[in-house]
């Protein structure tokens, strides 16, 4: 998995469109799931960003 994200952004494109569309057309109630868990990963990679932001990247105030 991780040499099909290491390179090219738009390479696992073909790949999650493909994901998606057979489980969409396999499980509804998964694809619900499977959105859940991006919403999941956002909110905790924007903490994660907030947080970042948030120690003032180790410049100091005059």
């Amino acid at each position: 998995m991780s040499g099909l994200l290491s390179n090219d952004w738009s390479a696992p494109l073909p790949f999650l469109s493909n994901l998606v569309e057979a489980v969409g057309k396999r499980d509804r109630a998964l694809l619900d799931e499977l959105e859940r868990l991006v919403k999941v990963k956002r909110r905790e990679l924007n903490r994660a960003d907030v947080k970042r932001e948030g120690s003032g990247g180790g410049e100091e105030e005059p």
